[in-house]
């Protein structure tokens, strides 16, 4: 059985599991007044920054429904992390448009619900916590093929808990909670990157940009005593692939790591290859960001390539 002879954890990088915008549907504090102001706002801006858009279909779309006393999305929504379009039917004379919440810090669907039950339930008003921020809006409205009383947004989602709302766009502010959405993470279908190591030097085939996800690697060692062991190297701090070279004197000389170079997580999941005697696979997962691919042997260090990974 291979064994793993770099170093498992040195200062490595949480994954970013939500995105955190300034635009949130209210502060956590404030009044009611304070609240209207910024919703509103917001939804005037959205009305006149129309963007068009002639990729999305509506049967593909997201339902939410707003019948003027209650909100409702499909019973146990749920999609995939990227760019998804919500179709908004608004079958009421209150002007009203909808909201995506992400919700963070280990809260849930529940904890929106006992709010709203606090300032006395559907189509009151209420303050926003900081821990639902609304997700991004990538396209601020989506033109489409819709009935008078529909409109449509596209939000880019990241993966975790959701919530979907309805709210005012006139005094008196009301919101309505129309259900949870769960967003699960999107299958990517990474390309395998081939890495081979003969004990004096390192190189690599395949990709050298891929999205942040679980990248496979697949080492070929071909000096046969089983040693090596490949990972990825994080650079930051504004740092360069170059910077990291620099630290050696010559490949495979072993070298104190400076605070600007962090290893990754690794998941040990399996790669969809079948493994010869002399090669490795495993998936590592990475942040957005340049990195360094590095081979080691427990007794040296060989940087083999420059890896960018993409935000998505």
């Amino acid at each position: 059985m291979r064994r793993n002879l770099l170093p498992l954890t040195t200062r490595p990088s949480k994954l970013v599991l939500v995105l955190l915008l300034a635009s949130i549907i209210t502060t956590g504090c404030g009044s009611a007044d304070s609240t209207q102001t910024s919703i509103q706002t917001e939804a005037t801006s959205e009305t006149t920054a129309s963007t068009a858009d002639d990729g999305p279909d509506a049967d593909e779309a997201i339902e939410v429904i707003f019948d003027g006393a209650t909100c409702s999305v499909p019973a146990s929504a749920e999609t995939t992390a990227g760019s998804r379009v919500f179709v908004f039917t608004n079958q009421s004379d209150l002007p009203v448009r909808m909201k995506v919440m992400a919700i963070t810090d280990d809260k849930t669907y529940g904890d929106l619900l006992a709010i709203e039950t606090e300032n006395g339930g559907p189509g009151n008003s209420w303050a926003g916590p900081p821990w639902a921020p609304e997700a991004l809006i990538s396209f601020q409205t989506v033109e489409m093929d819709l009935a008078e009383d529909q409109s449509a947004l596209r939000y880019d989602l990241v993966a975790g808990p959701h919530a979907v709302l309805a709210f005012s766009t006139r005094s008196p502010l009301a919101i309505w909670l129309c259900g949870p959405l769960t967003v699960g993470n999107a299958e990517v279908d990474a390309a395998i990157i081939d890495v081979t190591f003969d004990g004096d030097e390192c190189r690599t085939s395949g990709p050298t940009v891929v999205p942040a996800a679980a990248q496979p690697f697949v080492l070929q060692d071909l000096t046969g005593e089983g040693r090596a062991d490949v990972r990825t190297m994080a650079i930051t701090d504004d740092h360069t692939y170059g910077d990291l070279l620099d630290l050696q004197g010559e490949p495979g000389e072993y070298v104190p790591l400076p605070d600007w170079a962090e290893w990754p997580l690794t998941t040990f999941e399996s790669v969809d290859r079948e493994l010869g005697d002399n090669e490795l696979g495993k998936k590592l997962l990475l942040e957005p960001g340049v990195h360094g691919i590095v081979v080691g042997t427990g007794k040296g260090l060989w940087f083999c390539g420059e890896l960018t990974v993409t935000g998505s």
